[in-house]
């Protein structure tokens, strides 16, 4: 690789202040030999909270993806976007009009300046497992060619990480590759929803985590840095994929280039169409032209897991608990009562919105209809076409995570 190759080779993170954001900050400084800068776009300053070693030049933007002077800004060089900024509301009454703003706008507007910037040839977007989630026929080793469910629990999260998959995989070709990872639910260092909610609930209930009889269901669960290795591995098989198109020069670059110019007027026109609608009940999907499920292809959509064996979930959190000092409780609740209490939570939450306060509840009902069957993912094809293979051991995994919960106890 030439000197000026790898000056091209600035990559930009949007979220990268994040959980997910800072481990893969720090595989891409430690792990990904063709990156030469890499940029964060996220609407905090970012500061490296792991401490990892930084060899390579990072460049912050503070800012929000809906906003697109800040994307142009950011964009400008870069060779590769990788999109992980999104509003990931779980609570009772989440908010839908900020959960299209930013999860389906924000990567509209961030795909859009990304095609009509120079130089960027590569797009890898963060979707989400739970897009996979609902009333399926298939439960156990879910592929990403299995039908997608046409009703999601997570919603409106679930239904808007699926229309930013549309959206993205639409821009796919020659000279723009596009990618969608589907991560897990995650865990490890900088947690504050798996985990950290647990420890969270424990400190309002004198130390002790109510236990939920979920009877044989098990979790799929992977470490957080696994999920960000994904990514890294995404990037890389683009780059030298696209590295080796280059050099055969196979591409007819005006012809590629009015196909992008084609699809950024279809997008804006989509774009716009969705801003006419923001006051309505209106799903992006009818704006992606691809909603229907027999139109749905799996080509370039990766489920990323690792080894962590599939466990009780409360049982899976017991240790971290511990180290904490907080504690689950010595009895189970049957899953009936808990959604008893969450229906008078729900009846009081609603009533006090009616008149005007913005009151809510950490926790969905969504989270108890997670409990109620096995979900797990196959990811066979990520290995096998990424070349994916888990960057961690569960063991090390473990204790990197138990250090990192044991020092910071919910407060």
């Amino acid at each position: 690789m030439t000197g000026k190759e790898r000056e091209k080779c600035a990559v930009l993170v949007t979220g990268g202040a994040g959980f997910l954001g800072q481990h893969l900050i720090g595989l891409l400084q430690t792990r990904a030999d063709h990156v030469t800068e890499i940029r964060v776009l996220d609407v905090v300053p970012y500061e490296n909270k792991l401490d990892y070693v930084q060899t390579k030049p990072i460049k912050t933007f503070v800012g929000s993806i809906t906003d697109e002077s800040i994307l142009k800004e950011a964009c400008d060089g870069v060779v590769s976007v990788i999109h992980l900024a999104a509003i990931p509301d779980s609570r009772m009454f989440p908010d839908e009009k900020r959960i299209n703003e930013v999860n389906i706008q924000g990567t509209l507007l961030t795909l859009l300046t990304a095609l009509g910037t120079i130089g960027v040839r590569r797009f890898i977007y963060c979707s989400s497992m739970s897009v996979s989630i609902g009333n399926n026929d298939v439960t156990e080793n879910i592929k990403e060619s299995d039908p997608i469910p046409s009703t999601r629990i997570f919603e409106p999260y679930a239904s808007s990480k699926l229309a930013g998959e549309r959206i993205v995989l639409a821009a796919n070709g020659p000279t723009f590759r596009t990618v969608c990872i589907r991560p897990l639910v995650m865990w490890g260092e900088l947690d504050t929803i798996f985990i950290g909610l647990s420890q969270k609930m424990a400190k309002d209930t004198f130390g002790y985590t109510p236990v939920i009889d979920t009877g044989k269901v098990l979790q799929h669960n992977s470490y957080v840095g696994n999920t960000a290795w994904g990514f890294v591995c995404a990037e890389t098989k683009l780059y030298l994929e696209m590295k080796g198109v280059r050099i055969n020069k196979q591409i007819d670059q005006n012809q590629a280039d009015q196909s992008k110019q084609e699809l950024c007027s279809v997008l804006r026109r989509r774009s716009q169409k969705m801003r006419e609608h923001e006051n309505e009940d209106a799903s992006m999907c009818d704006f992606t032209g691809t909603n229907k499920q027999d139109e749905e292809s799996s080509a370039n959509i990766y489920f990323i897991a690792d080894d962590t064996p599939m466990e009780n979930p409360f049982k899976f959190q017991e240790p971290f608990l511990k180290a904490t000092g907080y504690a689950l409780t010595n009895f189970s609740c049957p899953i009936f009562i808990i959604a008893i209490f969450f229906g008078i939570i729900y009846a009081c939450v609603f009533i006090l919105r009616c008149f005007g306060l913005k009151s809510n509840y950490p926790v969905a009902f969504s989270c108890l209809q997670y409990y109620k069957r096995t979900y797990s993912f196959d990811d066979t094809k990520a290995r096998s076409e990424l070349g994916y293979k888990p960057l961690y051991t569960p063991k090390q995994a473990f204790e990197r995570s138990l250090k990192y919960y044991s020092k910071n106890r919910y407060k």
